[in-house]
């Protein structure tokens, strides 16, 4: 339940839709900041497919959004890595 509460704060304070994809996995404030890391969901139809492996998560991207309560928001954003194993490549998801 408290879990519930927590979701849709989250999705009132961050932009639209950015939780069908991601899951918040920490938050962190300083006197000036909020910076809110998010990793991007594990695909269920990739990892269910023998074919491909995930590696992991790629460099972050930090992404600058609209202030709360005077402090400046930062969305650090981590996207999954992929790699088929048929061909070797890495590849992510379009979003």
């Amino acid at each position: 339940m408290k879990n519930d509460y927590l979701n849709m704060l989250a999705s009132l304070v961050l932009p639209a839709q950015i939780l069908d994809y991601f899951l918040i996995s920490g938050v962190e404030q300083t006197s000036q900041e909020i910076h809110i890391s998010l990793d991007e969901k594990m695909n269920p139809e990739l990892s269910n497919n023998i074919h491909f492996e995930s590696k992991g998560f790629m460099e972050a991207v930090n992404v600058t959004d609209f202030p709360i309560r005077d402090h400046k928001v930062i969305l650090r954003i981590r996207r999954r890595r992929w790699t088929d194993l048929r061909t070797g490549k890495s590849f992510s998801i379009p979003i």
